[in-house]
């Protein structure tokens, strides 16, 4: 479904087929698909974009084949408080003649895209609506919050002008385009004094992940099965309700994840698939211009693998796909890889009395082209995920910089072909865990000291024994078994330390890069006038570099997409 809601005079799509509903002061366009173009002529209209569902322990009389009907029938008793009573991966569209209202899911993960100038707006679930039609420049912010974070991360698209909807951001007409938000990630944090037990969180958890099998349509269900814990914890949950979904990873053959997963589903009966995009810079430009091409400005290139890997999995029946994202971010802490959390993140997180020389740097080693002006900006973004100690400047990234704008990324892209389900940042999901003694911040997991983050297997390990205990018997791709984990952490321990010595190395990378995406990168590189005033990058620099990990991939794809977008009409 793509749609537009304008108040632009004489605007029309430029492609497609599309109906109209006409407000007081706005028109409403939408692809008419498979939409039902019946509900137009009503009173109050409701479009839902993605995917919802009631909230736990909601009383509210949900109608799985038609929800909009639920969403008209919550807004006609409790006005645009109906959004305490539902979740899940949604935009939801509430129109009537005089007026409408604009909700996303409370990460924000569901992306729509706002021009909104001189009480002219235009706003569309595909940027090539609104970009076609401003022709915008591209936006300087843009690039340096995607330089100093890898994402962007402050609302700002790649286009100047044109900006996207934030974590809970609702947004109200009514003759003006006003906005708000109704959730405040920070009632995480009051949300209990770590009262509730592991027995209860447990109840929770599987009644959350029963919710999404009784309210979303689907044909199967799907879940990712790696070394990890989170996605294991997940199929766990499903085992214990006799239902066994069919497992898979997009890593090499030989990585961990593979091996370790194809172990796991081996030991769980489960049928397993290896769906790895074999180096081929043909078929990685392939799938690199449907990543262009979806209207989402915000999903980087180097995500190619992964699309592949789900296309795969996916097929033509649109399984309800459980993913494991954020399963540990929230009880094992953030990790400053240098590229979830960027190095210039980690420098500031560090180091908070030269922010400029942080910004400098961190400009040169990307090659960008800098002015004053850009430093000033730089010093002012870094500081917004830095203040209020420790604890607030954690949870802000994992909501705004995380969830909102890295996971988003595979789940936008995955919804053309799954219901991606992202359980661990389900809203009740984390309710429940940030009122027990499990989080990051109570567990004091966030540490390189490994004894120190011997609590850190704790949460999950009991949670596999008492969702379906022989989960709990199979050996994770870290190195430890978590039943042990449960008779004594210390020989769990020993047993990590162990497989680190002698058995971690020799697995292949997840995903490998070589002189085939030196390839893959000349082929696709434009090289123009306005992307050489941007960056000081050229083909020789691409011929000489040796790309061998994603984090060396990771910045000329940053390149490509930004050129990309630079040549492109949409």
């Amino acid at each position: 479904m793509e749609w537009i809601l304008t108040n632009k005079k004489n605007y029309l799509p430029s492609d497609g087929n599309f109906i109209s509903y006409t407000g007081e002061n706005y028109t409403l366009y939408i692809s008419d698909g498979d939409f039902d173009i019946n509900i137009l002529n009503q009173d109050t209209v409701v479009l839902i974009d993605g995917y919802l569902l009631p909230r736990l322990n909601s009383n509210i009389l949900f109608n799985k084949q038609n929800p909009s009907i639920t969403i008209k029938d919550l807004y006609r008793r409790a006005g645009k408080d109906y959004i305490n009573d539902v979740k899940g991966c949604f935009i939801s569209i509430i129109l009537k003649k005089n007026k409408f209202i604009i909700d996303s899911d409370h990460f924000g993960v569901k992306k729509f895209f706002i021009y909104d100038n001189d009480n002219t707006f235009i706003i569309s679930n595909n940027i090539k609506y609104i970009v076609r039609e401003i022709k915008p420049d591209i936006s300087r912010y843009a690039i340096i919050d995607h330089v100093l974070f890898n994402r962007y991360i402050n609302g700002n698209t790649i286009y100047k002008g044109i900006t996207f909807n934030r974590p809970s951001q609702r947004f109200i007409f009514d003759g003006k385009l006003r906005r708000d938000y109704y959730w405040n990630y920070n009632t995480l944090h009051n949300s209990g004094n770590n009262n509730t037990t592991l027995s209860e969180h447990i109840y929770d958890y599987k009644n959350i992940v029963k919710g999404y099998i009784d309210h979303c349509k689907y044909n199967n269900i799907s879940v990712p099965l790696t070394g990890g814990v989170d996605c294991r914890t997940i199929i766990a949950a499903l085992l214990s309700f006799d239902i066994k979904p069919s497992s898979y990873t997009y890593s090499h053959p030989e990585s961990n994840d593979s091996i370790y997963g194809e172990h796991a589903a081996r030991a769980l009966n489960l049928q397993f698939n290896v769906h790895y995009l074999y180096p081929d810079s043909n078929e990685y430009c392939t799938l690199a211009k449907e990543i262009w091409e979806n209207g989402n400005t915000l999903v980087s290139l180097h995500r190619a693998h992964r699309l592949y890997g789900i296309k795969q999995e996916a097929g033509d029946k649109k399984p309800l796909m459980f993913l494991g994202y954020m399963g540990g971010d929230w009880v094992r802490g953030l990790w400053p890889d240098d590229l979830i959390i960027s190095r210039a993140l980690r420098r500031r997180w560090e180091d908070n009395k030269d922010v400029d020389s942080i910004v400098e740097d961190e400009f040169k080693r990307k090659n960008l082209k800098f002015t004053k002006n850009d430093i000033e900006y730089g010093h002012e973004v870094l500081n917004n995920f830095a203040h209020g100690g420790e604890f607030a400047c954690f949870l802000r990234y994992l909501v705004q910089g995380v969830a909102h704008m890295h996971f988003s990324q595979d789940l936008n892209l995955f919804e053309r072909y799954t219901i991606p389900v992202p359980i661990y940042m389900d809203i009740d999901y984390l309710y429940s865990l940030f009122s027990t003694e499990y989080t990051f911040h109570r567990t004091g997991n966030m540490t390189r000291n490994k004894l120190k983050k011997l609590r850190s297997p704790e949460y999950n390990s009991h949670l596999l024994y008492k969702l379906f205990p022989a989960s709990a018997r199979i050996p994770v791709g870290n190195g430890y078994t978590p039943s042990l984990y449960i008779r004594s952490r210390y020989l769990a321990f020993m047993q990590k330390v162990l497989y680190d010595k002698f058995i971690s190395k020799k697995y292949k990378k997840n995903y490998t890069y070589d002189a085939w995406f030196n390839t893959f990168l000349i082929n696709s590189f434009h090289n123009n006038e306005q992307i050489d005033d941007i960056f000081s990058i050229s083909m020789d620099d691409i011929l000489s570099t040796v790309i061998r990990t994603e984090p060396d991939a990771f910045p000329f794809s940053r390149y490509i997409d930004i050129g990309n977008y630079i040549n492109t009409n949409m």
